[in-house]
């Protein structure tokens, strides 16, 4: 019966037919924290966050993994409804899935501050109860990316991490939580320490593939400015990586952004690079308006340089994040110059669907790019886009 209240979207008779059921033995206790669980992936926070609630009454004599397992659930509740699942994500990405312009951070709205906080408590509770558990490397972990990505608190970060590696974690979540200790640093400006960090982790050898440390001694040389050694590396890296690398399509669009731009640029063109550099550095510290005023010294002063389109992209999708939407507009507008045309027709139709709240002329700016760029890469999200738009208007 609990199961057909779930499947038919009854979460509240679901919640109380297995409350009915008690809570008394070890298979009690695992069937409420799969409802639990069920509860989070269905999005049915609430629910969730009260089942895991009842499962963690003092008064319940619970074996330490479930504790462990409750606490964590919980926690893990908790960061779900901090996430902007709800919005709509954007149609136009910055080299999609790119490891070297991938935005780590999360922004929250101050109303989720009050569940930030109850995470916190949660992973305090967890790593004091249990700090002898196979559940502690994760919940420092957790912890950590908690601070990494959404506080940005980064010297606390590094601290929890820390603790989670001399905590001997599995091998997957140890190389995780190294890679993160060198996220930590470049987010605090110190790139020489980030340096240090990988060249001794790169150190362990990887056959089955170009190492993540790799990566990101590649990244760090992209983010100092110096061009022509990140060309050096790049170069000797590639040759040797196979097409089906898991990496081969970041380091081919690297790649191909240092030799358009510098390799066969002028020297303003690569001049105007080594500044772009600067921006993606400042993004990696999170320094969004930083960052933003860079792109735009950029645009204002290298008018005529090869990355210009480039730039032009990067900051007018930096301008909607930081609710720049004026500026935004006018960017897209521009954009519809270059060879990033059905990205700027794109976000026109984004901004006023999403920000001026007119679908009709978002539409609009949605039929002309599959009208003039029928092949993008962009029309089928726009299609999907549209359709969804049409379902809300007719119901």
């Amino acid at each position: 019966l609990a199961g057909y209240y779930f499947k038919t979207s009854r979460y509240n008779e679901a919640l109380n037919t297995h409350r009915s059921m008690g809570l008394r033995n070890n298979a009690d206790f695992k069937r409420w924290l799969l409802l639990a669980e069920n509860l989070r992936k269905e999005s049915q926070y609430d629910f969730s966050i009260e089942a895991y609630q009842e499962i963690l009454n003092p008064e319940l004599k619970l074996p330490p993994k479930i504790i462990g397992e409750a606490l964590l659930g919980l926690g893990k509740t908790y960061e779900d409804q901090l996430l902007p699942k709800n919005q709509n994500r954007s149609l136009v990405v910055f080299y999609p899935d790119n490891l070297f312009f991938k935005n780590k951070f999360l922004q929250i709205s101050s109303r989720s501050r009050e569940s930030l906080e109850k995470t916190f408590e949660l992973y305090q509770r967890v790593l004091q109860e249990l700090p002898a558990s196979s559940f502690s490397p994760k919940a420092h972990f957790r912890l950590g990316e908690i601070q990494f990505k959404i506080t940005r608190d980064f010297d606390g970060a590094r601290t929890s991490y820390l603790s989670a590696l001399a905590s001997r974690p599995e091998k997957n979540l140890r190389q995780n939580i190294l890679l993160r200790i060198g996220d930590t640093f470049i987010a605090k400006g110190n790139l020489k320490a980030a340096r240090n960090h990988f060249k001794v982790q790169h150190r362990t050898k990887n056959n089955t593939g170009i190492s993540s440390f790799t990566m990101k001694e590649i990244h760090l040389t992209f983010l100092t400015g110096t061009i022509d050694m990140a060309k050096t590396v790049l170069d000797s890296v590639i040759v040797n990586t196979l097409p089906n690398d898991k990496y081969f399509n970041d380091l081919m669009e690297l790649q191909d952004i240092i030799a358009q731009h510098y390799t066969f640029g002028s020297e303003t063109d690569k001049e105007a690079l080594v500044q772009y550099s600067i921006a993606e550095r400042l993004l990696q510290q999170y320094k969004l308006v930083e960052a933003a005023d860079m792109l735009a010294f950029i645009r204002e002063n290298y008018p005529d340089v090869s990355i210009l389109p480039t730039v032009m992209l990067r900051e007018c999708l930096l301008r909607l994040l930081l609710e720049d939407v004026s500026i935004s507009l006018n960017i897209a507008k521009l954009l519809q110059e270059t060879s990033f045309a059905p990205q700027g027709i794109t976000i026109q139709g984004e901004i006023n669907e999403q920000f001026y709240g007119d679908n009709d002329k978002a539409m609009k700016f949605y039929n002309n790019l599959l009208e003039a760029y029928p092949m993008s890469m962009l029309a089928e999200p726009v299609r999907m886009r549209m359709r969804q738009l049409k379902n809300v208007v007719e119901s």
